[in-house]
């Protein structure tokens, strides 16, 4: 797996998939690695044979890549038209409606098309591996309407930014799905695991304590953003947890 830096405008990003040993040339321009905040961009790159898999890749600006993984054996999702449900609701909304389920228990989702809806409550309970669940009315602590889905108190750019990619990138819904359903299973892995060390803890905690608890499987921004969803579910993070390099206030 190498990249080439261009002189001019961008990167051509050759990878040799160790699945299935294929090998795929990608160009990316620069600016649009300059824009995100991190400086890494994480690509998903869809393949077909001889089952449909995905590699997924970050790279920096300067041309090396920083990490990458394989999704493979997905799960076969009941035929639902995932792109044009998204386009129907928005990026924003269905990216507001990912962060809301990350950070609370016992939503409830409307909207005026109730097939779409159904079909949307479907989309989330797979992404969600089950472990989040949408409840009726009745039940709800939070009501949502997905035409107009109000913001958070934390920035959802995070996540704006993976499903942006993911949905210029692949093609077929399985693949797409499978990807927002394995970054979203590891957000949740870590919530959990924040939670618990955060309020369990004595000591003082560091951003780079964080990513090693999990094995260097986050970047900081995304330590940061979970940070704030804990912060959001009422875990006083700002007592445990030292980032130097911002005002607490600025990250959440």
């Amino acid at each position: 797996m190498f990249a080439n830096l261009s002189k001019t405008q961008g990167y051509f990003i050759k990878v040799k998939c160790p699945f299935c040993n294929r090998e795929s040339e990608i160009y990316i321009d620069k600016e649009e690695i300059a824009r995100d905040p991190s400086g890494i961009i994480r690509i998903p790159i869809e393949h077909e044979t001889p089952e449909p898999h995905l590699l997924v890749i970050d790279i920096d600006l300067h041309g090396f890549v920083r990490g990458a993984y394989l999704i493979r054996g997905y799960a076969v999702l009941e035929e639902i038209p995932v792109f044009a449900m998204i386009n129907i609701v928005g990026m924003e909304n269905f990216a507001k409606l990912l962060c809301w389920l990350l950070a609370y228990d016992n939503v409830h989702i409307y909207g005026f098309d109730q097939e779409l809806v159904k079909s949307l409550r479907i989309l989330l309970a797979y992404i969600f591996k089950g472990r989040k669940k949408l409840v009726p009315e009745e039940k709800a602590r939070i009501k949502i309407d997905v035409f107009n889905v109000p913001f958070l108190e934390f920035s959802i750019d995070l996540i704006i930014r993976r499903l942006r990619f993911a949905i210029d990138r692949v093609k077929d819904s399985r693949s797409l799905v499978a990807y927002l359903r394995h970054e979203i299973g590891k957000y949740l892995d870590c919530l959990q695991v924040f939670e618990k060390v955060v309020n369990e803890t004595a000591k003082r905690l560091t951003i780079r304590d964080l990513i090693q608890i999990t094995e260097n499987k986050l970047r900081d921004d995304e330590v940061k953003f979970l940070l704030a969803v804990l912060r959001a579910k009422g875990i006083e993070v700002e007592k445990k947890v030292t980032v130097p390099e911002f005002k607490i206030t600025e990250i959440f």
